[in-house]
């Protein structure tokens, strides 16, 4: 007999099981929530920097604008201070009260000191001699004491702490040292300024 031909059936493919298949679903939205999650978490995280960041940057400002600011005050009452009296001053009450001042006006160099004294005039005499004793005293803060003082109970700004003393006696010269804390920030600022009153140019030189 001939032999019997056999026919090749095609295999058929196993179909997953329901469960299988509601498993792999699963999984794979569980992937997909975990990588949403982790992408708004670090955008979120980004975004906390950045506004830490701009409101420490805000805050850095201010500060340094307030800083800025009392400085220019300093400065002015720095130009405004004088010996013309006989003694240091910067209150314009006392230098239209006195017989020795003869300018009101800081551009003129008589509103500084006693100016070229007339004679027979011993109050003037004496201012002027007080003036230039001062002056040539390089040992001692007589000559800025006043404006020393003065400074240090100018009201300061919100947040900002100003310390002013003398630098250099014999020059004549301040120090203000201003410290701020910022905002949102663990740093602060520290800023440190010398500066010299206008009367000291009218100073003789020293003997």
């Amino acid at each position: 007999m001939a032999p019997t031909s056999l026919r090749h059936l095609p295999l058929r493919r196993q179909r997953p099981a329901a469960g299988e298949q509601g498993a792999a679903l699963i999984l794979e939205l569980l992937v997909g929530i975990v990588v949403l999650a982790t992408a708004v978490a670090t955008a979120a995280s980004i975004s906390v920097v950045t506004n830490r960041s701009t409101r420490t940057g805000h805050g850095l400002t201010e500060m340094e604008t307030r800083i800025d600011t009392d400085l220019a005050q300093m400065r002015q009452w720095a130009e405004l201070y004088t010996w013309c009296a006989g003694f240091g001053t910067t209150s314009s009450t006392r230098v239209n009260a006195s017989p020795t001042c003869k300018s009101k006006s800081s551009a003129n160099s008589s509103y500084y000191y006693p100016d070229n004294p007339p004679p027979g005039n011993p109050t003037a005499a004496q201012a002027l001699r007080t003036f230039n004793a001062a002056c040539n005293d390089g040992t001692t803060t007589q000559f800025n004491q006043p404006l020393i003082t003065f400074l240090n109970i100018v009201p300061r700004p919100s947040g900002v702490t100003r310390e002013v003393i003398s630098d250099d006696n014999r020059a004549k010269r301040l120090r203000i040292t201003y410290t701020a804390a910022v905002p949102n920030s663990t740093k602060g600022i520290q800023r440190v300024v010398v500066l010299t009153p206008t009367v000291a140019a009218w100073c003789p030189s020293s003997p």
